[in-house]
């Protein structure tokens, strides 16, 4: 079955993360290349597996969520770059073309003093990151002041990714009243000059961050997405949920401001979307479905920091080109130091009024020869033979059965195993 991969990288935080290693060091004392050759880092193993999975298999695309950085840190930011570039390659665009790279501000990429402080311009805070791509020859991959969108094709088969800038409130200052706005300012400013710039930034920043996207972007991701045909399927990229988290979180303004109207805007395109961010430090998969509108699904999928893991979307796709379902490859590192390949998520895309799509004869045959029972590849290959006159090579056969499961209308028992072994059960209505 034809497929296209996605590889969706979250959180960073480099350089605070970069000597992360697994290990209960105690002794703060002890020789660093001695920790060093007797622990994992985690950063190190985790990059080692994408660069591997990047040159073994087929990626598409990358798309980074955001917060590459922690705490403003433009220093961070491009050194974290330089990692990306240095272990896979990230700026060199004969490897990686501008549409096969989405990258998206995170609220910790923001230093908080380029904010505009007459409240004009609400890009100004994002141009360093610009700069910073841009001395590296790929300013055009990131997403700050306008909606950006990119094709991504192999063998007429299409994704269609919109990058979406999620911190257009972050950082800004809250507008107290004019009372007591002169004392409170001059609290913070005595209190940021005394402490450290993490602790500065936590208190004065971090609590008044307002996490939103822009109207204007919104309105053009809406009727960008509303263009494309049922043959792509729209892939949306930012930084922050959507969804609140799934456990309570205690701080101001943790999720979009405006977040209900914007997955109302997404639902009113009525057709499967995903929408892919980071923040949350979670690998959380949900799906959001607006019962009004009976073809909108919206599947939410969370990156881990990339210390954690990573994840690798498959889209596959039916005879016909239009995309069946996602399957998302969950790669984690656990505590063990062992990066371990967990069981994947299949999340189907069709809905029910596209069923006519793929009424041909073969699935119609199919389900005629299936019973409640199961049934074997090879006899299933000349039940549909009979039925309609010339028996479907095995390659053929193949992409039925696994389009037909993911329309659900069978299962496949062994699935992994050549299809030989196959063992077919229909799904009754």
């Amino acid at each position: 079955m034809e497929s296209l991969k996605i590889l969706q990288i979250g959180d960073i935080h480099y350089p605070e993360k970069k000597d992360e290693v697994i290990g209960d060091i105690k002794d703060k004392s002890a020789p660093n290349s001695l920790i060093n050759a007797t622990t994992v880092h985690r950063i190190q193993r985790i990059i080692r597996e994408i660069h591997r999975t990047t040159e073994n298999s087929t990626i598409s695309g990358i798309m980074i969520c955001g917060d590459l950085t922690s705490y403003g840190d433009i220093n961070g930011y491009n050194e974290c770059i330089d990692y990306l570039n240095n272990s896979l390659e990230i700026c060199d665009d004969r490897k990686w073309p501008d549409d096969s790279l989405h990258i998206v501000p995170g609220n910790h990429d923001i230093d908080h003093n380029n904010c505009d402080p007459d409240d004009k311009d609400l890009f100004k805070k994002f141009q360093p990151l610009v700069e910073s791509w841009q001395v590296h020859g790929r300013d055009s991959i990131i997403t700050t002041k306008s909606l950006r969108s990119s094709v991504v094709n192999k063998n007429n088969h299409t994704i269609n990714i919109f990058s979406l800038n999620s911190c257009i409130g972050s950082g800004e200052k809250r507008h107290l009243p004019k009372k007591i706005r002169d004392q409170f300012e001059s609290i913070l400013t005595s209190y940021s000059k005394s402490a450290s710039s993490t602790d500065s930034f936590e208190l004065i920043y971090e609590q008044l961050d307002t996490p939103t996207v822009h109207n204007d972007h919104v309105i053009e991701l809406v009727n960008g997405i509303k263009a494309i045909g049922i043959k792509s399927l729209p892939i949306v990229l930012a930084h922050h949920n959507v969804l609140p988290q799934t456990i309570p979180r205690w701080e101001i303004y943790t999720e979009l401001v405006n977040s209900g109207q914007f997955r109302s805007s997404l639902a009113s395109c009525l057709r499967p979307i995903i929408y892919c961010h980071g923040h949350i430090h979670d690998d959380s998969i949900e799906e959001l479905i607006d019962h009004h509108n009976i073809s909108s699904k919206i599947i939410f999928i969370s990156a881990p920091l990339l210390t954690d893991g990573f994840n690798v979307l498959e889209v596959q796709f039916a005879r016909n080109e239009i995309p069946l379902g996602c399957i998302v490859h969950k790669y984690r590192l656990n505590n063990k130091g062992q990066l371990s390949y967990e069981n994947t998520i299949r999340i189907p895309l069709v809905s029910n009024d596209m069923m006519p799509e793929f009424r041909d004869e073969y699935i119609s045959s199919l389900i005629k020869a299936c019973n409640s029972g199961e049934e074997r590849f090879q006899i299933l290959r000349d039940s549909i033979g009979m039925d309609i006159g010339t028996r479907p090579n095995i390659s053929t056969l193949e992409k039925v059965l696994l389009e037909a499961e993911w329309l659900n209308l069978i299962k496949i028992t062994d699935r992994s195993c050549s299809s030989k072994h196959w063992k077919i059960r229909r799904v009754q209505p």
